[in-house]
């Protein structure tokens, strides 16, 4: 199969080029394999948003990693400038949950106080407060919750500056390469098979997105990674019409720095269908109109869909597959694939490397529940 690689990687969303650059840092010969372009599906699509609040216990490890990773974010968009001269246009804008039912708010008062202990701790916000930080809210929200330390990339530039970051680290990035299937020899992994020959490799990574479940069939595994459609609209005004990113009951809403409006996401099981279909951005449209009525007036620039990687649970899956020593899947993050890159490309880098591993990511295990 010719010279070996240190590493594989299969699929060049930001979760696979995450992995690239940790593991070319570390001086590891890593070649990255993505059938199209890179960040051309899910991860050019996603909203950018990095919201790491999230429900259940304190202590929980899932919880933990999530922090984690989004601690990450100020350092590693530094590093993605300094290597590669490319912004992802970081921004912490903070996220505010909103509501039009004054019953929530007791339910929102709940969240706050579980984390009021926390240095980024959730805040209630009145009316005022809404129409301050949201100037073209639907006049029916109530209040809501602000968690000001949240934070916002630019989805296709994050996974761009991710790969130009991993090249510029020494990583091979290499577009327009199907993975066909993995070579192996008992329980050992040789390499892949791809459309233009074989490859050899001392470990491979499955990070083929919602791809992924189908290429666990190349080794006889049940992986349980699913496409679940995503569509989402965009519009554009020159108004600075939000100063955070707002969780409505009807829809993620926030500004990229160009002006451009993201409205969605939906969330179908359709399969592996991926068109964008009238219904679904329609229901955008509404959404948006819903929770602000000025959008009316403002331009349409177009439409997005992608097929997200969703799991049977509401972790990704993050390990070495049980019986196969040089085998590392990660995928099924859903909605999380953003959030949880910086994290995802260290907690795989360590495993390749040898490195101590984080207890936390035992919870991320393929083959646990």
């Amino acid at each position: 199969m010719g010279k070996s690689n240190d590493v594989i990687i299969v699929g060049g969303g930001v979760i696979g080029c995450s992995i690239a650059f940790h593991l070319a840092k570390l001086g590891v010969s890593v070649t990255l394999l993505e059938r199209d372009l890179i960040g051309s599906h899910a991860s050019r699509v996603g909203g950018g948003a990095l919201l790491h609040y999230l429900d259940g216990e304190e202590d929980d490890p899932y919880r933990g990693l999530v922090r984690s990773s989004h601690e990450m974010f100020p350092r590693l968009a530094e590093e993605i400038r300094e290597l590669a001269a490319y912004d992802i246009e970081y921004l912490q804008c903070g996220v505010l949950t909103v509501t039009d039912d004054p019953a929530e708010l007791d339910q929102y008062r709940v969240f706050a106080n579980q984390f009021a202990r926390m240095p980024d701790a959730p805040m209630m916000i009145d009316t005022a407060e809404l129409r301050e930080l949201w100037p073209f809210a639907h006049p029916r929200y109530v209040g809501g919750v602000l968690v000001a330390k949240e934070g916002q990339v630019n989805s296709p530039r994050f996974v761009h500056g991710l790969a130009l970051a991993a090249e510029r680290s020494g990583a091979r990035v290499c577009e327009g390469r199907l993975v066909t299937g993995i070579k192996m020899e008992g329980n050992r992994v040789l390499g892949v098979t791809t459309s233009q020959g074989d490859l050899a490799a001392d470990l491979v990574v499955l990070a083929a997105g919602p791809w992924t479940g189908l290429a666990g069939e190349w080794v006889g595994r049940r992986l349980p990674v699913r496409p679940v459609r995503g569509q989402v609209v965009h519009l554009h005004t020159h108004k600075q019409a939000m100063s955070v990113i707002v969780q409505a009951p009807e829809a993620y809403i926030h500004q990229r720095a160009d002006g451009t409006i993201l409205v969605g996401a939906t969330v179908e099981e359709v399969g592996f269908d991926c068109r964008l279909t009238t219904e679904g951005v329609a229901s955008q449209l509404r959404a948006g109109l819903e929770a602000m009525p000025a959008l009316s007036d403002w331009s349409f620039k177009g439409a997005q869909v992608a097929l997200r990687p969703g799991a049977d649970r509401t972790m990704p899956y993050v390990g070495k597959l049980e019986g196969i020593d040089n085998l590392i899947v990660a995928s099924g993050h859903f909605r999380n694939g953003i959030l949880l890159a910086p994290i995802t490309g260290k907690l795989v880098a360590d495993m390749a490397t040898g490195s101590p591993i984080d207890p936390r990511l035992s919870s991320l295990r393929p083959d646990s529940n």
